[in-house]
């Protein structure tokens, strides 16, 4: 071999998640994912998150074993948005890192239709 201890273990992932429609103006959207690797503790992974006209999202998020979520998406341009998170971390871990931030900027490819909704996309469909 190359020496290497490392193993390959089969690796499960069930993702569920539904749009609720809260009113003409707002959305709100559940979503769970459990994940399993051969041997260890499964985790869950939960996320709701409110979407005002496809422009704004606020969510709150968290994860078995690790911590909370809270994030903040903006779309700033029809095709870019600039998203924000930050985790608390509750586990051991937390006394080397308690926390993280992260920045994203998101550019859709796929166009809306007259009424503001995206449009299927071959790039991602």
């Amino acid at each position: 071999g190359d020496g290497s201890a490392a193993t390959r273990r089969m690796h499960f992932t069930l993702t569920a998640g539904k749009l609720v429609d809260m009113s003409e103006d707002f959305t709100f959207r559940p979503a769970v994912q459990l994940m399993y690797v051969g041997r260890s503790r499964p985790s869950i992974d939960m996320q709701a998150v409110v979407d005002y006209n496809e422009k704004l999202q606020v969510g709150l998020g968290f994860r078995t074993g690790y911590g909370l979520i809270g994030l903040i998406k903006v779309d700033v341009f029809d095709y870019v948005s600039v998203g924000y998170a930050y985790d608390l971390t509750l586990n051991r871990v937390r006394y080397a890192s308690p926390h993280t931030h992260e920045v994203v900027i998101g550019i859709q490819a796929c166009p809306k239709d007259g009424y503001g909704n995206r449009l299927p996309c071959a790039a991602y469909d």
